[in-house]
């Protein structure tokens, strides 16, 4: 004998699923490819979210860009980690000035990696006045690495 019940239940589910537009398969729900639009209040939260990120970011009006002092302070640090910070601050300042493409009369030489060029940096701030480290950074290639006769890692011009 059938539990009443379960069956009514299990009669009125088919038609609400009906009514939804969600058919019954072998005891399965599947949905049909009906079109979903997100509510209202979804649209107006993706659309304002990121204007109040944005508004809500503070300005920094007090950051001042490395010196050629506090840079040489960090590559004659013995401290690995102010080290690092000198290594990765020099070749990423060489990075943006060099990679994309050499200026003309700079010639770097081929197994120039970044502890050869934290020292290269290095003996050029030891020489030099205080000012913006990357001028400074930008300055040492060019001056320990020209090209022509007499370059200390470039190519000879005939």
């Amino acid at each position: 004998m059938r539990d009443w019940p379960v069956v009514r239940r299990m009669m009125a589910m088919r038609g609400l699923r009906a009514m939804l537009g969600v058919p019954m398969m072998r005891g399965l729900l599947v949905m049909r490819n009906l079109p979903v639009m997100p509510s209202l209040w979804v649209m107006h939260v993706i659309l304002v979210l990121p204007l109040l990120l944005l508004a809500a970011t503070p300005a920094r009006a007090d950051w001042t860009p490395l010196s050629v002092k506090a840079l040489g302070a960090l590559c004659h640090a013995t401290d690995a980690t102010k080290h690092a910070e000198c290594l990765g601050y020099v070749s990423g300042i060489y990075d943006l000035q060099f990679a994309p493409k050499v200026p003309a009369g700079v010639c770097p030489p081929a197994n120039l990696d970044p502890e050869l060029l934290a020292e290269v940096v290095t003996a050029y701030l030891d020489t030099h006045e205080d000012g913006p480290a990357a001028e400074a950074i930008g300055q040492s290639v060019v001056r320990f690495f020209p090209c022509g006769s007499g370059a200390p890692g470039g190519p000879k011009k005939p």
